[in-house]
């Protein structure tokens, strides 16, 4: 029998702050900041550069990625990333949750129970984030908070460099497709980088996707 060893974790004071300021941030700015050092081509590929310009030349203004409306930023995605990619196999891009099952021949686990209402405050709590390009834990629970808005998603798993997520509601059609692949890229692009996948066949990947994963080297 698996025996269950539980500890609660007991929020500092300033949590419920950080959380009101997550809630009140523009998700799109956040993720137009992770940007900053990204360049994607014509091609759908990627190198280290400056990203911020205005001047159109594959590179997108934190002002276009941030905007409301679709239209503003839809026809500089459709012209980097191009048509939807053909003959992609699924599985080249297919992870499966790591943490969700109880490893073969472990006894005890470990749980730790934390006073969150969603799964998007949990990087505050634990105040998870913030080396080299990892997000501040404010600025993960801004975007986990939007992606849970839109698509029901939730973390479950979250260890010293990799987070999990179960998507509901995942998008289908070819034009959120390429806006989410890019978020993702904004958010993580250490996770496409190191698996050497191309954004532009990212984007079939996450039609009717329900898990995602993100890691930071």
């Amino acid at each position: 029998m698996t025996e269950i060893l539980a500890e609660r974790v007991q929020p500092e004071v300033e949590t419920a702050e950080i959380v009101r300021q997550a809630q009140e941030m523009d998700a799109m700015r956040v993720l137009a900041k992770g940007l900053d050092y990204q360049e994607i081509n014509n091609t759908g590929e990627w190198r280290e550069g400056p990203l911020l310009s205005e001047d159109g030349s594959g590179r997108i203004p934190v002002e276009v990625f941030s905007a409301a409306d679709p239209r503003t930023y839809l026809p500089w995605i459709e012209e980097v990333l191009g048509p939807w990619p053909e003959n992609i196999n699924p599985e080249e891009f297919s992870k499966h949750p790591q943490r969700l099952t109880l490893p073969e021949g472990l006894k005890t686990v470990s749980l730790c129970l934390l006073p969150v209402e969603q799964s998007w405050q949990v990087p505050v709590l634990l105040g998870w984030g913030a080396w080299n390009e990892c997000p501040l834990p404010v600025e993960h629970a801004c975007v986990h908070l939007y992606w849970y808005n839109r698509y029901g998603a939730e973390i479950v798993c979250l260890d010293g460099d990799l987070v999990e997520l179960i998507v509901p509601h995942p998008p289908i059609t070819l034009e959120e497709c390429r806006k989410l692949a890019l978020e993702h890229f904004a958010y993580s692009a250490d996770t496409l980088y190191q698996e050497d996948w191309l954004l532009k066949d990212y984007v079939a990947h996450l039609s009717g996707n329900q898990f995602w994963f993100f890691w930071w080297d």
